[in-house]
């Protein structure tokens, strides 16, 4: 059961860029469920869902490994929280969000960077938070 939520259902164990096809394969989900509901229903449910994703993903790191690139539940968890500084849901706002999200993701600059150092749960998506909120706070100025 853990490694079906680490691996986000199998997507990652893709072979070329894991973390970018779990972003890309939950994308979808996200904007559609943000779509329909309100910020702060997206919100709650967000901060519900956070610590089962958090122990996921700290359970992932005993199953495949220190933040181990098959541990991909941490993307969409940088993506929902993203999702909730994106404001109204458009399309071009979508498309930089996700590509910001991304290269920051991958770049790791300060602070990300910082809390990629942790451990457990919060250094696998801690990082991913914050790309998350980083990128959709600026693609909400698009």
């Amino acid at each position: 059961m853990n490694k079906m939520w680490a691996t986000f259902f199998g997507t990652g164990y893709w072979k070329y860029g894991p973390g970018t096809f779990a972003s890309a394969a939950s994308l979808p989900i996200l904007v559609g469920l943000r779509w329909s509901i309100t910020t702060y229903y997206f919100t709650l449910l967000f901060v519900l869902l956070l610590p089962f994703g958090m122990r996921v993903c700290e359970k992932g790191e005993d199953i495949f490994g220190k933040d181990d690139k098959r541990i991909v539940l941490d993307e969409v968890i940088g993506l929902a929280v993203g999702m909730i500084f994106l404001g109204k849901i458009l399309l071009v706002r979508v498309i930089v969000f996700f590509i910001l999200f991304r290269v920051l993701d991958i770049l790791k600059p300060w602070p990300i960077s910082v809390l990629d150092k942790m451990n457990g749960g919060v250094g696998v998506a801690g990082d991913d938070i914050m790309a998350g909120a980083l990128a959709g706070f600026i693609a909400s100025w698009f």
